[in-house]
């Protein structure tokens, strides 16, 4: 999974699974008004992320915005809480704990909040960011048009490789470097064969622009040209900015731009939420809660580095509005303070 090593993943599990197929349909819905309104085919995965970002944002702003105005509600409620607190410090009686508890959660429910809305953004990015790990990882099977391009490419390569009247194949060395290619990327357990094409889809669809141009210096000039044309059409289609949107991450530039990007924009989406949540008073909170601003945006640079491009590219957009939806939200909020104030 990680590096620039891009093995072919199992099928996704019974959560997951579902959940690609309804966000593969949207993409796929998008990519075909792309695909319709712009020349050619460069770029139109990626402009298809784009926009399946911008549509999933829409679809989740109600709940996402609920839980901004929870944490901006509980901020105002800071003071009453470290009343509580303070009322409480300096027993650490079972009984007094208790009542503290109870008078804190009297509180939340007085003013209709809750400190588990927090989380709400995070838990609802969680399903959809698996879903494009699975679609980025077979998108012929969830984008028509892709799904066109390799099935045409794949059959076209097993006709490459047609036995003559004798048995004898032709092009015996591609066959033998697409194989030994396979062997690198199957997981434990999993066994495909490169002249059956629903296997070989999911071999081309890992394989990176080297691997490629090994293949093709392996087979005759004649196999070459054939493919060729169904390759750039490949090629094309998921190449977006100089990245190639299925090929994992890796150290290639400029597709590492695509992790320190998901670093960056995670930790700026965590400060600006730290910002609206109630100040910690316990030490072990507040190192808690710095942890959490330091560590999300690590792991999320880490993950996306082994990941394909696409799902980089997601996460990256997802963030970016993310973060401009708290910075509305807040303003907005501030201007209702200060006018209620007047």
């Amino acid at each position: 999974m990680f590096g620039n090593r891009a093995m072919i993943q199992p099928e996704a599990g019974p959560i997951i699974r579902p959940l690609a197929t309804f966000f593969g349909v949207i993409l796929d819905f998008l990519y075909n008004i792309v695909y319709a309104i712009t020349p050619g085919e460069l770029h139109t995965l990626g402009i298809s992320i784009i926009l399946f970002t911008l549509v999933s944002k829409s679809l989740t702003f109600p709940l996402t915005y609920k839980s901004q105005k929870s944490m901006q509600a509980m901020q105002r409620l800071q003071p009453e809480l470290d009343k509580i607190k303070k009322k409480y410090e300096n027993s650490k009686a079972p009984d007094d704990q208790k009542k503290m508890g109870q008078e804190i959660n009297k509180l939340y429910s007085e003013n209709k909040v809750s400190p588990l809305m927090g989380c709400l953004p995070m838990f609802i990015q969680f399903p959809i960011f698996m879903s494009m790990f699975h679609i980025m990882n077979q998108p012929y099977r969830f984008v028509t048009r892709l799904g066109e391009i390799y099935s045409t490419l794949a059959d076209t390569i097993i006709a490459s490789f047609n036995p003559d009247a004798a048995g004898i194949f032709q092009n015996p060395e591609g066959i033998v470097v697409l194989t030994e290619l396979a062997y690198g990327k199957v997981p434990p357990g999993m066994e495909i064969s490169v002249l059956v094409s629903d296997d070989l889809r999911r071999l081309l669809a890992r394989l990176n622009p080297y691997e490629w141009d090994i293949f093709m210096n392996a087979i005759t000039p004649e196999a070459a040209a054939q493919i060729q044309p169904y390759l750039d059409s490949k090629m094309s289609t998921e190449f977006f900015l100089g990245i190639t949107l299925v090929e994992n991450v890796g150290f290639t530039f400029p597709a590492i731009l695509i992790p320190v990007l998901c670093v960056i924009f995670t930790f700026l989406t965590g400060y600006m939420t730290s910002k609206n949540q109630p100040k910690p008073t316990e030490p072990a909170q507040k190192i808690q809660q710095q942890m959490m601003l330091y560590m999300m945006p690590a792991m999320m640079g880490f993950i996306t580095f082994g990941m394909p491009a696409g799902v980089g590219v997601y996460w990256v957009t997802s963030s970016g509005l993310q973060i401009l939806q708290q910075y509305f939200t807040g303003k907005r909020a501030k201007a209702k303070e200060a006018k209620a104030a007047v």
